[in-house]
């Protein structure tokens, strides 16, 4: 019989047996670093695609969806697509002790890189606990980079990626769910999280993500070696940005995401100067909200990075540069 699906290396399609081990190695990796009492479901399908399947698996007909930031609002728009009622709230809600809203679901965005803000979500977790609820989280700019409480009974449901933490080519999404809270009565056939959490894929898979992600995740600390080193380099970028006087926009109270920092500028013109004079130099900054950019580690830092980087070395020393001609004209004016 003639295979019409994608090929392996050696000519293995995604139908044999060599796939679905490589596809039990990923799920089962990650499912020993989340721990016990979770299912993981592999789709193919982005970031945004695993935040649409986790809300539409999980039981409930109401959902409390927190905002912040651009992807509180994508969390919104897709709740709202369907569920009977989503509140719309503020994180300050928690700190409210006068309303119990309806439902059981509260949605909330772990790492908003809009803002370049890691939420609280101990705090919604201690809040879930006082209502009798569950969190469902998009972490899908966290997974990885920042700690997840997977061990809290409140945490039913976490949508990430196999880009941005994983290392992995983008093209997949993961959910990871307590398998309690699955509703029985799917809109959806495709994004179906009791489907893809087992090792044979009901429809074609990303064969080629998925045998990226089960080479990487053979080494035997994979997640938790990269954890520590998104932890350092997070540590190094923040220490220099520091150095050179450009600020984060987050005040000292409130806990920043590591994989970026996000910056204000003086100015709408100071902004402009810095994305102008880094693209003359072949770099391109994350253009953000008012007068900041965004600084992702993960396009300046090698992937094997421990300590030193030809790429970060470089981005830093043109930044200097900026920050130096720019302090001159500013003084000379």
């Amino acid at each position: 019989m003639i295979c019409t699906g994608p090929f392996l290396s050696r000519g293995a399609s995604h139908r044999t047996s060599e796939f679905e081990e490589k596809l039990a190695l990923v799920r089962q990796k990650i499912l020993a670093h989340i721990g016990l009492g979770w299912k993981l479901a592999v789709i193919p399908c982005s970031g945004t695609g695993a935040v649409e399947a986790m809300l539409r698996g999980l039981r409930g007909n109401y959902i409390m969806s927190l905002t912040n930031g651009s992807y509180g609002w994508r969390m919104i728009d897709i709740a709202r697509t369907i569920r009977w009622i989503t509140y719309s709230l503020s994180y300050d809600i928690i700190n409210d002790e006068s309303h119990n809203w309806l439902g059981m679901m509260i949605g909330m965005v772990h790492g908003e890189t809009s803002t370049g803000q890691l939420n609280d979500i101990d705090a919604v977790l201690d809040y879930a606990k006082k209502h009798g609820k569950y969190v469902a989280v998009d972490a899908v700019a966290s997974f990885m980079f920042d700690e997840i409480p997977f061990a809290n009974e409140r945490l039913g449901a976490v949508a990430f990626s196999s880009n941005k933490g994983l290392r992995g080519m983008p093209g997949v999404g993961f959910v990871a769910y307590r398998p309690e809270l699955v509703r029985d009565d799917y809109d959806s056939c495709y994004l179906n999280l009791d489907k893809w959490s087992t090792d044979k894929t009901p429809f074609t898979p990303a064969t080629e993500i998925i045998t990226d992600l089960a080479n990487k995740l053979k080494e035997p600390h994979y997640i938790l070696e990269h954890m520590n080193r998104y932890k350092r380099q997070a540590f190094t970028l923040a220490y220099d940005l520091n150095y050179l006087g450009l600020d984060s926009i987050l005040s000292s109270g409130v806990k920043k995401m590591n994989c970026l920092q996000v910056i204000k500028l003086e100015s709408q013109k100071d902004k402009i100067s810095l994305i102008d004079y880094m693209k003359e130099h072949d770099i391109e900054l994350y253009n953000g909200d008012g007068d900041t950019v965004r600084i992702s580690i993960m396009n300046l830092f090698d992937d094997n990075y421990d300590g030193w980087s030809r790429n970060y070395s470089k981005f830093m020393s043109i930044l200097k540069a900026w920050s130096d001609k720019h302090d001159k004209q500013y003084t000379s004016r």
